[in-house]
């Protein structure tokens, strides 16, 4: 079961708002049109565009990004 949580986060796009303070809403946006245009994943398209080769995983930008969904 795990597996195919993780294997639907890694494919959703929804989780470019993760990418966007990282790389910018434009970088972002461009990301995820051409991940859902090809049919790839975001880290795949971030990564081939050399965007997250400075940056913590897409997971780890996720999992910190929980934190801003709660308040205080």
């Amino acid at each position: 079961m795990k597996n195919a949580y993780v294997k639907l986060m890694e494919r959703s796009l929804m989780l470019v708002t993760a990418l966007a303070p990282k790389i910018g809403y434009d970088n972002a946006a461009k990301v995820a049109k051409t991940a859902h245009a090809r049919g790839t994943t975001l880290k795949e398209e971030a990564c081939g565009t050399g965007l997250l080769s400075h940056l913590p995983s897409l997971t780890r930008l996720v999992a910190a990004g929980q934190n801003d969904t709660h308040p205080g």
